[in-house]
């Protein structure tokens, strides 16, 4: 009931100023202009109840940003499948081009806290120390040889 009551309240205090506005019309160049104008906010004046009854509609967030980070890390892992195939495939080169010959399916190669870490197979275990100094030369980073 109070709902109603402060409907027509409303309605009835915008009829009010829209009559006295009118009333004060300067001119009758203005007058299509003002009556837009009342026209809009008597409408608003009507409608008021009902757009203050609009609950905002709540969104879990949460989930959003779950799946964004899911995604993410799908993305993540694709592309770091991708280096770590192209960077076997680059380190095979660069040790096929000093003389030691291997195939890039026989190395296992990652990036771990910015240190390259290189598996061979225990074949090339007399040529470690050429390797290491030769890929941290290529790479310019700290390399970890391991051994299969």
């Amino acid at each position: 009931m109070q709902g109603i009551n402060n409907w027509i309240l409303t309605v009835s205090v915008g009829t009010i100023i829209c009559s006295i506005v009118m009333m004060f019309i300067p001119s009758k160049k203005y007058e299509q202009s003002i009556k837009h104008i009342i026209g809009l906010f008597m409408l608003l004046c009507f409608t008021m109840p009902v757009i203050g009854d609009i609950k905002p509609i709540n969104i879990d967030y949460s989930i959003i940003e779950n799946r964004r980070f899911e995604i993410a890390k799908e993305i993540d892992d694709k592309i770091n499948s991708s280096v770590n195939k192209n960077l076997n495939s680059y380190i095979s080169e660069e040790l096929n081009g000093i003389g030691i010959n291997i195939n890039e399916y026989d190395i296992l190669s990652k990036v771990e806290r910015g240190i390259l870490v290189v598996k061979l197979p225990t074949m090339y275990i007399n040529e470690e120390e050429i390797v290491r100094k030769h890929l941290s030369e290529v790479f310019n980073v700290s390399v970890e040889i391991n051994f299969t």
